[in-house]
Order: C-alpha cells, then structure tokens, then sequence
C-alpha cells in the first residue's frame, strides 16, 4: 500500500475600480510519503496596477516563494512593468506588458543577492 498523501490550498482576490487594479493569489502544497522527505511548496504575490489614460497601465508587484525539493527556504521578489490594454470592452480585456523584477533567494544564507530579470507577458480576461 501507498502512504502518499497531498494538500493544496489556493486563492485569488481581485478588487478592480477605474483606476486601479489589485490582485492577491496564493498556493501551498505539501506532499508527504512514509520514509520519504516530506516536499513543501508554497507562494503568495500581490499585484497592484494603475490604469493610466490610452489604455496604459503602470503595475508594481511584490512575492514571496519557498520551495524546499529546489532548496528555496525564501524567494522575495519585487518589479515593476508597464503596458496597454490593446482589447477593452464589455467582454474582453486583453494586455501586453513588460519591465523587470528583482528577486533575493535565502536571504539567511551566505552567497545570497539580488537577480535581476526581464519580464513580459500579456493577460486575457473573459467577462461574462
């Protein structure tokens, strides 16, 4: 018999007005086997933009990782992008965006320090 057991957790909040953008998300995942190293995964980003004239948006962002299969006790990012909106209706919103992000890895280790990153993507929502 198998002794493997796996918890997750997940969420997201989001809170939109016309002017901003705010969004919470997180996850946690622990997976634990009988004479095995127990694997614990977890994160927790918040994302704040502000919509900006012309379908601009300027966003700022922050989060913290930990990962212990890679050896990541703690991960702390934090970055800036900037983009626009190229779809915006009722039903659609659609946005390309790009900037960097700095992150720190086991800040409580010797040989730790800043990365630095380039970062781009783009975010599809369907309303309904």
């Amino acid at each position: 018999a198998n002794s493997l057991a796996q918890f997750s957790l997940d969420f997201i909040v989001k809170h939109r007005t016309r002017e901003h953008y705010v969004t919470l998300s997180g996850s946690s995942q622990t997976t634990t086997q009988a004479d095995v190293e127990d694997v614990d995964r977890s994160n927790l980003v918040l994302n704040y933009s502000r919509i900006l004239t012309n379908r601009w948006f300027a966003q700022g962002t922050t989060g913290t990782e930990r990962n212990s299969e890679l050896g990541i006790d703690l991960r702390v990012s934090l970055g800036a992008l900037g983009g626009r909106y190229v779809v915006q209706s009722n039903t659609n919103l659609l946005g390309f965006g790009a900037g960097l992000i700095g992150s720190l890895e086991n800040p409580n280790r010797e040989g730790s320090r800043w990365n630095t990153e380039a970062a781009a993507g783009f975010g599809w929502s369907l309303f309904k």
